[in-house]
């Protein structure tokens, strides 16, 4: 994206000239672009690039003495310093640094990145003393603080690198423009890139080619050279931008004889400040096209042609894309204790607490439709206070829903719930630890046996596992299992096959540490390999789900790690496990993840993300042996998103339930839809495939 300051060289002459004092009135018209003193002649030099005599050696907002005699269009070299910040050494290290280019005119250009996440690049300019801004942020996120490439910064991720940058344009280097180009690595996953725009006393113009031509016709026509004249302009101009200030005259401009002047011109000076030239697209064989802008309010949108993308570079690989449906309310009062179960993949089973109602523990069933869903009526397990709720589905028409009877007698009880339609009927509750069972977990090994996990509060505070075996709607334990003999806490368990699971959970006796374990059935016995630490950290929101028979993938908070949500997969060896490393998949805060296997090589994830207002969100991870890569964020809930569960209807769908706290805490779901990377074929024949990627510019 091409930033270019409005005026040639030859007007830059003249501006010169008119800073200096010198006067050269070659007209009245031009006695008139003087009469509001000087301020149109200064104002014309764009920050874009031109004459920088350096940058401020202080902070930003601190001007730097003018030496009319530096006063010059050509470019010196780019000194680029970070902006001092009136804060700690420590603070300042967290600080995304910032970098200002302060031009003769005092305009200055701002380049940083956002300080809370996402982490956007941004193009800000001040002019004339303040009275205009723009900003434009670009829409990916990058890896921290720029890299300086001679008289670039550079701005990097694994998908595309962000330059800014002076540089000149046309066939002689006469045109000194700012540059921000974006290199893609891959090819995106639309063709429309959204820049966000803020801006102050400016107006932007879209400009077509016919407006080009209406212009350059009144040009003659006032010149007196009448149509016989040529029509010439620049192409670049075709579909750019102009951005341009109206300012009333502190006083009008008086009548002249003979001269034509508008009573808008008598009454306003309206200055053009800065151009944003048409963009052009190019692939690393040297293909180009134009792309096209569009103007939104508070967006700049560039549009490039499909077929480009398409064939521009081989292979290219898309980005994965989540859609999110509609939110689907199950429960109109402050919800809690979430937990979502699949039965098949159009009907899942949701249980909870009906925190603003009547405190009980209640479940319904949902039914998806494409992306919709509808509810049945609810159904109380627990006519009492109800804590630490989880389902499982046995299979498409039963499901054993495990809690903390806290209004009763504070055991921990199982049912098995019957569904017939959107109806479910219940069993009788099972008691499965006789003192209190907090952050209990419940996984189907198949359609008759399950595994229990909990922290046994009221005996030895140890983690226990139970498993449960069903006949009909009844229920009977084999004998109690301790997997960790200290405070457990954030219980996860999935089965890998019918005879084995893992269970991921924070080891309060080993430094609060995130660990796993594999258990192994024989009848209604368990019997557990050896413990194997995945986060050396104290680890928060563990949720674990398997791949296949010999891998899982655990995500969790790593409080470690500035509480960062990470992901790591695991590979079952016997009762062994390994770990590959850890993959962050959001840099900020993050709660209450879950997280559900989609197939062997992939997982949804959704999180409460502390660093963007603590929207819902959700991500997909891509498996590769023990390595993961990530598609983008995708918010799916723009308010605090509390007590997620996530859960895989098929390979490219699932359901997220959660507290909606921009809804009055309601219970809500929402159905996201997973759209895989695609391989797409060699560009047409007659045109050399190489590797690389598209820059835009």
């Amino acid at each position: 994206m091409l930033i270019q300051y409005i005026f040639s060289s030859e007007k830059i002459r003249v501006a010169k000239e008119k800073v200096l004092g010198i006067r050269h009135y070659k007209s009245k018209k031009d006695k008139y672009f003087n009469i509001p003193s000087r301020i149109l002649a200064i104002g014309i030099i764009f920050v874009a690039i031109f004459s920088f005599s350096g940058f401020p050696s202080e902070a930003l907002g601190e001007k730097e003495s003018k030496k009319e005699e530096t006063y010059s269009p050509v470019l010196e070299e780019l000194k680029i310093n970070p902006i001092r910040n009136n804060i700690s050494n420590r603070a300042r290290e967290a600080e995304p640094k910032k970098f200002a280019l302060k031009t003769l005119d005092d305009s200055v250009i701002e380049i940083g990145t956002k300080k809370h996440f996402p982490s956007h690049p941004y193009f800000k300019l001040n002019k004339w003393e303040g009275e205009i801004s723009f900003k434009i942020e670009i829409p990916y996120n990058t890896n921290g603080n720029p890299e300086k490439l001679g008289n670039k910064l550079r701005y990097s991720s694994n998908k595309r690198d962000i330059d800014f940058y002076p540089t000149k344009i046309g066939e002689k280097k006469e045109i000194d423009v700012f540059e921000i180009e974006v290199i893609l690595k891959e090819k995106p996953k639309t063709n429309k890139v959204e820049f966000i725009i803020e801006k102050e006393n400016l107006d932007l113009r879209l400009i077509t080619q016919k407006d080009l031509i209406q212009e350059k016709t009144q040009e003659l026509l006032n010149s007196g050279q009448g149509l016989a004249g040529e029509i010439q302009f620049n192409p670049n101009h075709i579909d750019s931008i102009i951005a341009e200030n109206r300012k009333k005259r502190d006083k009008p401009l008086g009548i002249i004889e003979g001269e034509e002047i508008t009573d808008e011109e008598r009454n306003y000076i309206t200055r053009r400040a800065f151009r944003i030239l048409r963009p052009k697209i190019k692939d690393s064989n040297g293909w180009e096209v134009f792309g096209k802008f569009e103007l939104e309010e508070g967006l700049l949108k560039l549009i490039i042609p499909q077929e480009f993308l398409n064939n521009a570079i081989y292979p290219i690989f898309v980005d994965p894309t989540i859609d999110y449906g509609s939110e689907a309310t199950f429960n109109s009062a402050n919800t809690k204790y979430i937990s979502i179960s699949t039965l098949d993949s159009t009907h899942f089973v949701v249980g909870y607490r009906d925190d603003g109602g009547d405190d009980y523990g209640h479940c319904k069933i949902g039914t998806v439709s494409g992306s919709t869903i509808s509810y049945g009526s609810e159904y109380v397990f627990n006519s009492a206070d109800t804590y630490h709720i989880s389902v499982s589905a046995l299979d498409s028409t039963h499901f054993v829903v495990g809690y903390r009877d806290h209004g009763g007698d504070g055991y921990g009880h199982c049912k098995i719930g019957t569904v017939s339609g959107s109806t479910i009927s219940y069993g009788s509750e099972y008691v499965f630890n006789s003192p209190s069972a907090f952050n209990l977990y419940i996984s189907a090994l198949d359609s008759t046996h399950f595994v229990v996990g909990y922290w046994d509060t009221g005996g030895d505070s140890y983690g226990h596992c139970k498993i449960g075996t069903v006949s009909g709607s009844a229920i009977s334990y084999g004998s109690e299992a301790t997997f960790n003999s200290a405070v457990t806490s954030y219980i996860s368990i999935s089965a890998l096959d019918s005879t084995h699971f893992v269970v991921g959970y924070k080891d309060s006796g080993n430094s609060s540490y995130g660990t796993a374990i594999i258990g192994t059935v024989s009848g209604s016995a368990i019997s557990y390999g050896s413990e194997a630490t995945f986060n050396s950290a104290s680890t928060d929101y563990i949720s674990v789900s398997a791949l296949d028979s010999t891998y899982f993938v655990v995500s969790y908070r790593d409080v470690g790690n500035s509480s960062y949500g990470t992901a790591i997969i695991g590979t079952v060896s016997g009762s062994t496990i390994s770990y590959g490393s850890e993959y962050v998949y959001n840099s900020a805060a993050t709660y209450f993840t879950s997280v559900y296997a989609l197939d062997s090589t992939s997982f949804a994830v959704g999180y409460c993300d502390a660093g963007n207002s603590s929207y819902g969100t959700g991500i997909i991870g891509m498996v590769s042996g023990s390595a993961i890569s990530y598609s983008d964020e995708y918010v799916f809930n723009s308010a605090t998103t509390y007590y997620l569960s996530n859960f895989a209807l098929d390979p490219t769908h699932f359901v997220v339930g959660y507290q909606d706290g921009g809804n009055s805490n309601y219970g809500t779901g929402i159905i996201g839809t997973y759209t895989p990377s695609t391989t797409y074929q060699p560009r047409p024949s007659g045109v050399s495939p190489s590797g690389g990627g598209l820059l835009i510019f």
